[in-house]
């Protein structure tokens, strides 16, 4: 069994949990300086990791957590 565990990611999910339009722009403002890629991740780019995971091109890989994140966990940025 594999993982996947994305960084920010744009989505939904912080509006639906309650985080206002502005306070969600600043949010994704503030994640270009934090991931080193300058920028937040698209659903299709953890979609594609999964895909790929899913796939025969990945029958011998077990065992694994892939972060896709950007490089925010290289950086610890807060």
């Amino acid at each position: 069994m594999n993982a996947v565990n994305p960084g920010v990611t744009f989505t939904e999910l912080h509006r639906r949990s309650g985080m206002d339009e502005e306070a969600y722009k600043a949010f994704l403002e503030h994640s270009k300086t934090t991931h080193p890629l300058g920028r937040v991740g698209q659903p299709k780019e953890i979609a594609e990791l999964i895909l790929f995971l899913a796939s025969t091109y990945a029958g011998w890989i077990t065992g694994v957590t892939y972060s896709i994140d950007g490089g925010r966990g290289q950086t610890c940025s807060r």
